[in-house]
């Protein structure tokens, strides 16, 4: 095995876990109707927009997760890169509305 493979296995690894936890913040969020207090994004628990802010990391993580499956399983799944990032472009798509009506925007 070369260091290129060796590198690129554990920056698969490294992202389904990154993945996988997106998953169980946004579940935990949408479960409870507020993020984690530890959530670097989540600036006011109780928001009112908390469950939709789940929603979004809930199909970001899940998004990374099938991406990386579909590249890097010996079982090709022909949609699974392009479920994959529309998932994570839904989910940029609500942060950005989520940032838009909380009045977070930089100018």
């Amino acid at each position: 095995m070369s260091t290129a493979q060796i590198m690129a296995t554990l920056f698969e690894i490294a992202l389904v876990g990154v993945g996988a936890a997106a998953v169980l913040i946004g579940s935990w969020t949408i479960a409870t109707g507020h993020s984690p207090g530890w959530v670097w994004l989540a600036r006011n628990p109780t928001d009112r927009y908390s469950r939709l802010w789940g929603i979004a990391a809930l199909l970001l993580g899940l998004g990374a997760v099938i991406v990386v499956i579909s590249w890097s399983s010996p079982y090709r799944l022909p949609a699974g890169p392009a479920v994959g990032f529309g998932l994570q472009v839904i989910a940029v798509g609500i942060w950005l509305y989520i940032r838009s009506k909380a009045g977070f925007i930089e100018s």
